[in-house]
């Protein structure tokens, strides 16, 4: 086994801190709910038995598809977050 390098456990951590983001981000009221919205269509599609790479085909590449799908929905809601709400959470972390 290999050890983790610095720039995975950087990448990680990244990603660990987008959720965190995204769920403090999730909890605030002051978020409007359209925006709330695009992480809960991006987990009824991860939890959909409708894919669009199956991973009953494709093991590896239909779980790789719903990551990415996950995390990009994470990067579009902070992106359309109110800015200063996302700088005050980002701060708090």
């Amino acid at each position: 086994m290999t050890p983790l390098s610095s720039e995975r456990l950087r990448w990680y951590a990244k990603a660990f801190q987008a959720v965190r983001l995204s769920w403090r981000l999730f909890l605030d009221r002051r978020v409007p709910l359209w925006t709330k919205l695009i992480p809960l269509f991006a987990l009824l599609y991860i939890l959909s038995p409708f894919d669009l790479i199956p991973e009953i085909a494709f093991p590896v590449v239909g779980y790789l598809d719903d990551i990415t799908v996950f995390f990009l929905s994470l990067l579009l809601f902070a992106h359309l977050a109110p800015k200063p709400l996302v700088e005050e959470h980002l701060r708090a972390l």
